[in-house]
C-alpha cells in the first residue's frame, strides 16, 4: 500500500535528480509530475511521471518484477490519449539496484529515430549526392562513415 507508493514516489524524485545532474548541470529542470503516483488522479490522469524531459514521456516503475510490455503499452496508450509526439519510455529498477543500473525500454522504431539524431549530429551519417534518377524522399541514401 502506502510503502509501495512511497517507494515509487521516491524513485520518480531520484530519477528527476539524476536527469538534472547528468543533463542539465544540476539545474532543476526535471521534476516529478504532481500526483503522478498511479496515474489515476483526475488532474494528471495518463500523464508522464516526469516533467521537463523534452521529447520523452516517462513511465517510471520501481518494482521487483515488471511486465515490460504491459508497462510500455501503458506509456504508449497515455501518449496517444494526450496526443503528444513524445516518445513513450519505461524506466525501471529493482530495490537493490543502483540508479545508474535502471533499465530503459522503448520501441525499436523510437530508438532508431533517436540514434539517427545522435549519429547525424556526430557525423556518422551523411546524405550522399543522389544520381540523376528520380527518387522519393524515402529513398535517401546514407553512409555510416564520419564526415571528413
Amino acid at each position: 500500500g502506502k510503502a509501495l507508493k512511497r517507494k515509487g514516489d521516491t524513485y520518480e524524485r531520484d530519477l528527476a535528480r539524476w536527469f538534472n545532474t547528468k543533463l542539465f548541470g544540476g539545474t532543476e529542470r526535471v521534476t516529478r509530475a504532481p500526483l503522478s503516483g498511479g496515474g489515476y488522479t483526475s488532474l494528471n490522469a495518463g500523464g508522464a511521471d516526469l516533467i521537463g524531459l523534452p521529447l520523452v514521456f516517462v513511465e517510471a516503475k520501481r518494482v521487483e518484477k515488471l511486465n515490460i510490455r504491459e508497462a510500455l503499452r501503458q506509456a504508449i496508450n497515455n501518449t496517444e490519449k494526450r496526443q503528444t509526439p513524445d516518445v513513450p519510455v519505461v524506466i525501471t529498477r529493482r530495490s537493490n539496484e543502483k540508479m545508474e543500473d535502471s533499465i530503459v525500454a522503448f520501441r525499436l522504431r523510437d530508438f532508431t529515430d533517436m540514434l539517427e539524431i545522435v549519429y547525424r549530429s556526430q557525423g556518422y551519417i551523411k546524405n550522399l549526392e543522389l544520381d540523376e534518377s528520380p527518387v522519393d524522399d524515402d529513398d535517401l541514401q546514407m553512409s555510416f562513415l564520419p564526415d571528413a
